[in-house]
């Protein structure tokens, strides 16, 4: 009993991964963009070669650079050891998360929150629901995350040096990590100035070696990097941003979505102004100043370069609940001291949970935010991406070329797939779509309803070009030269526009080229 009165929050955080164990294939379901990463990954260590591409892309322009290099190669031990499936590549996402929520408790610490108010406030992240999504998913998020805090404890602990690297290692997991490294600097900036200067040298040092092995891999690197940034739209002009950053905020709060899952965070986007006002009321606790500076540097990081991924709300969550988790404890002092000890002496005395009332809040949030997340949870429970996979492994040969959707890469050989992306560029590069399959030896199709979907309602071409350019004659080569070996219903994985999700009659097919 000693010992776990003692290590609690250690003992709770083992509870945590190992039920996390069991949904980590289910919650969220699994995105393109993780065979995306996973699959360059693969092909780094199938060439032994950072200069390689995506083998999936053969007409999608896809240049190598530096910027996330880090993250593959932090991805290769957990592909060697545990093999090349969904898998593992979340498993390196969870043990992330997990040492992310160490950390963050460490930092509160650090800036001088009680051990108990640390240890439930990570708690608190740990249970909301885009903090399980992020650590359950096998993208960059979380990863920079954990790089972003590391950083910042190991500043405030005077060691500067390790602080700075950290965060200067991070530029090379994501463009996430510039938005991490401005957050610190700025934080620096407000508690520790005299640092900045080393600080910024380190990240110019990294980030100069990111640039020059960029263009080693590719001389074209900047040419190549900005035309793939006008796709996303980071180019748009201020007012166009402006307008990006309202709808970036809109569809948070609405959960509205392309193909992204996303996770419910109204109650959190409701809580910022009482985040801001809470650091407003206490501007001189290091909680209010690092969170406050640490949210206005990444809004005004989004506006400037013009990138608004959902997924990038989770870099404002650590923030948000270290702001309320300070003036909880804030609060809680002053109701111990001088003219608040009379006025508050009911609050201060009462123990709702047997402990300390801003304690029982705190623990009050955990169980809101851990009902909510496992409302979320259950959702996806009947999801089965790995069913999915065995249907479709069940009638094409492993040895086999495939034109399909890129969620299925996991199921083939590296350079088996190719994706259905590519044909968007076929005009371009005189091609008809019966020449693109001939010379690419493709003797099977995985098709799903998705596409006939998305051929009627030309406003999803955002997902894989216009569809129309080559879907009619998709259908007539498959109307003369098909063979119809599979057909099954899956509304998870036979549609990738989240809206349609688990709405019923989307089916896959599979089909071989005679």
């Amino acid at each position: 009993m000693q010992f776990l009165r003692k290590h609690w929050f250690f003992v709770m955080l083992a509870a945590y991964a190992l039920l996390s164990l069991f949904w980590l294939t289910r919650f969220p379901f699994v995105h393109s963009d993780e065979s995306w990463l996973s699959g360059l990954t693969r092909q780094i260590m199938t060439q032994g070669s950072f200069q390689v591409t995506e083998p999936f892309f053969d007409l999608y322009p896809r240049n190598p650079h530096a910027i996330k290099l880090l993250f593959h190669s932090l991805q290769m031990p957990w592909l060697l050891t545990l093999g090349y499936n969904i898998f593992a590549v979340r498993l390196m996402s969870l043990f992330f998360g997990v040492l992310t929520l160490v950390t963050f408790r460490k930092l509160l610490i650090r800036i001088g929150l009680s051990g108990t108010t640390s240890s439930l406030t990570a708690l608190l992240l740990g249970t909301s629901a885009q903090f399980v999504y992020a650590s359950h998913t096998a993208r960059q998020e979380i990863v920079v995350l954990f790089f972003m805090l590391a950083a910042l404890e190991r500043l405030l602990a005077g060691r500067l040096i390790t602080g700075a690297v950290l965060s200067a290692a991070g530029l090379w997991l994501h463009p996430n990590g510039f938005i991490a490294a401005a957050i610190l600097f700025f934080i620096l900036l407000v508690i520790q100035r005299k640092d900045t200067l080393i600080f910024a040298g380190i990240h110019i040092i990294s980030l100069l070696a990111l640039v020059g092995t960029s263009l080693a891999l590719d001389p074209h690197f900047f040419t190549n990097y900005l035309s793939y940034g006008d796709t996303l739209e980071v180019t748009a002009d201020a007012a166009g941003r402006l307008e990006n950053f309202r709808d970036f905020y809109l569809k948070l709060f609405h959960r509205i979505s392309a193909t992204y899952y996303n996770a419910d965070v109204r109650a959190w986007l409701t809580a910022l102004p009482a985040a801001a006002l809470i650091a407003a009321l206490t501007p001189r606790q290091r909680a209010s100043a690092i969170g406050l500076t640490a949210l206005v540097v990444l809004n005004a990081a989004l506006f400037i370069i013009g990138r608004f991924n959902p997924t990038s709300i989770l870099f404002a969550f650590p923030w948000l609940i270290m702001i309320l988790a300070g003036g909880l404890e804030a609060l809680k002092q002053a109701s111990e001291r001088g003219k608040w000890a009379g006025k508050l002496t009911a609050l201060n005395n009462s123990k709702p949970f047997g402990c300390s009332w801003h304690h029982s809040f705190l623990i009050l949030l955990i169980a809101l935010a851990a009902y909510g997340t496992s409302l979320e949870a259950l959702e996806t429970s009947r999801d089965d991406y790995e069913g999915y996979l065995s249907q479709i492994r069940s009638v094409i040969p492993a040895d086999s070329k495939v034109l399909g959707n890129l969620n299925t890469e996991y199921a083939f050989p590296p350079g088996a797939l190719l994706d259905f992306r590519n044909l968007e560029f076929l005009t371009e590069n005189g091609l008809s779509l019966e020449d693109y399959l001939n010379a690419n030896d493709i003797h099977y199709i995985i098709l799903t309803d998705e596409l006939a979907y998305i051929a009627r309602n030309p406003k999803w071409n955002i997902l894989y070009g216009d569809v129309s350019k080559w879907y009619p004659e998709l259908e007539a080569i498959l109307a003369v030269r098909g063979s119809k070996l599979l057909r099954f219903r899956d509304d998870t994985y036979s549609i990738r526009i989240a809206r349609y999700i688990h709405t019923p009659e989307w089916y896959t097919t599979v089909y071989e080229l005679r």
